[in-house]
This record gives C-alpha cells, sequence and structure tokens, in this order.
C-alpha cells in the first residue's frame, strides 16, 4: 500500500472529524436555549451525541495513528486501549443510525401514543449501545495478544476472532438497514398520503424529520452498507484484503458518512427553523 494512499484516508478521516464536532456541538448549542421543544425531533439529538463522542475520539485517534507511523515508537497499552475504545465506538456509532429509522416508524404508524413512548425508545437506543460498547471492549480485551515487539496498530494486538465479529456485525447491520430502508420509504409515503388527503397538527415537524431520516438511510446506504457488501464479497470470494490496498477506507468512511449526516443536521435544523412540541 502507498503511504500517499495511507495518510490520504488518515488526513480526510481527521478533517471530516473536526467538521463533525464542530458541525453538531453548533446545532445542538443553537438549539439547546428552546424552551419548547418537539418530541419528533428526540432521537436525532440523541444520535447526535453519539456522533459528537465518537468524533471527538476519532479527532484524537487520527492524529494518534499519524504521529506513530511517522515516529515509529509507538505506546504498547495506549495503542490497545485506545483502538479498544475506537473500534468499538465505530461499531456503535454504525448501529445506533437504525433507532432514528425505527422511532420514524414508530411516530407514522402510531402517531397518538408515540408521544408517550418516545422517551422509553430512547432509553431503549441508550441501553442498548451502552451494553454493545461494553460487551464489545469486554471481548477484545479477552482477545488480546500480548506483545513484546513494538505495534502500530490495534488489529496487531487481537486475534483474527475480533475482525470477524465485527465483520458480522456489519453484515447483519447491513441486512436491518436495507429492510428498515424499504420500511421507511413505505411508511413516509404512507404519510404523505394521509398529508394530501388532511392537515395534522405538528405536521410540519414530522415532515422535516422524516426527510432527515430518510436523507440519512440514503446516504448509510452508499457510505457505509455498499462498502462493507463489496469488501466481504473481494475477501469472501476473491482472497482480496483492500485494507492492504486502500488502508483504512471503511474508518475513513465512516467519518466521512457522519460529517455527511452533520452537514445534513446543521442544514435542517437550521437557525430560524421554529419547532414546536408535537
Amino acid at each position: 500500500m502507498s503511504p500517499y494512499v495511507f495518510y490520504f484516508d488518515l488526513l480526510l478521516g481527521l478533517v471530516c472529524s473536526s467538521f463533525t464536532v464542530i458541525l453538531n456541538v453548533s446545532t445542538v448549542y443553537r438549539h439547546f436555549p428552546w424552551k419548547t421543544r418537539t418530541r419528533q425531533y428526540t432521537m436525532i439529538f440523541t444520535v447526535m451525541a453519539f456522533q459528537i463522542v465518537y468524533a471527538l475520539n476519532a479527532v484524537f485517534y487520527w492524529i494518534y495513528t499519524m504521529i506513530m507511523h511517522h515516529a515509529r515508537i509507538p505506546d504498547l497499552e495506549l495503542t490497545f486501549w485506545h483502538g479498544n475504545v475506537t473500534f468499538a465506538l465505530n461499531v456503535i456509532t454504525i448501529t445506533t443510525e437504525l433507532f432514528p429509522a425505527v422511532d420514524r416508524i414508530i411516530a407514522i404508524s402510531y402517531p397518538l401514543s408515540y408521544k408517550k413512548t418516545v422517551k422509553y425508545n430512547v432509553v431503549c437506543c441508550l441501553i442498548f449501545s451502552m451494553s454493545l460498547l461494553l460487551g464489545l471492549m469486554s471481548f477484545f480485551v479477552t482477545q488480546r495478544v500480548r506483545r513484546t515487539k513494538p505495534a502500530l496498530v490495534f488489529n496487531e494486538f487481537v486475534s483474527r476472532r475480533v475482525f470477524y465479529v465485527i465483520a458480522s456485525i456489519g453484515l447483519i447491520f447491513c441486512c436491518c438497514h436495507i429492510l428498515v430502508t424499504i420500511v421507511v420509504l413505505l411508511k413516509v409515503r404512507q404519510f404523505k398520503r394521509k398529508m394530501r388527503a388532511s392537515t395534522l397538527q405538528g405536521s410540519g415537524n414530522m415532515t422535516k424529520v422524516n426527510s432527515i431520516v430518510v436523507y440519512q438511510l440514503l446516504l448509510a446506504m452508499f457510505l457505509q452498507v455498499t462498502p462493507v457488501f463489496v469488501n466481504l464479497v473481494l475477501r469472501m470470494f476473491y482472497n482480496i484484503k483492500t485494507s492492504e490496498t486502500v488502508g483504512p477506507l471503511e474508518s475513513t468512511l465512516l467519518a466521512v458518512y457522519v460529517f455527511t449526516c452533520s452537514v445534513l443536521y446543521w442544514r435542517k435544523l437550521k437557525k430560524g427553523s421554529a419547532v414546536y412540541a408535537s
């Protein structure tokens, strides 16, 4: 692999993660003073909080990786533990993207009871994410391979079983994402038909959140689902390891995806857009 490709991936990931922090924090801060918030946006802001945590960690990860590859003096413990947290957060960031879609399905299917269930939806998202995060970090620790020689990347500290598990979770995510995307598109189409027939209170907020989630699902399909499927096909049928030719592209594409989501939130929730409880 060319070092230019490697450093290009790292720099692109660093830039995207940095701007993600700036845009998401700006969006949250801009809307935080509102005394009256719509419940329709609750899951969106929950996911934004996860993305801020991911992006902050990613910024440090990209910088640390570049320094270590340039200086060739890695800190063994720091490389392992930060890689542990980073890879676990990457998985969490991907899987939590399904919750806004499920939230939209519930909101469109059961609009009257949605107001009472939205808090439970967020609690389920938090419990699932934290449980998966702690579970993955614990699993990574059990799979650690002791090294006496310097290692530059997290991959060299753990057994191959770790990446089989991550690949399996990625495959499950892809399948779930395709199914959920189809259901959301059908539900949004159904919702638009109802809007043409009648005018519902608070439908403006609901329409905006629906469009945000649809765009987010399409972005994930292009930047996450497709690359994962392509990588799995190349490895399983042609024994081609993309990491050896294009570097940490999946991690870079995740950073690009989260950045595009932050731009989407920033544009859709721009200042001056009125949001009322619904």
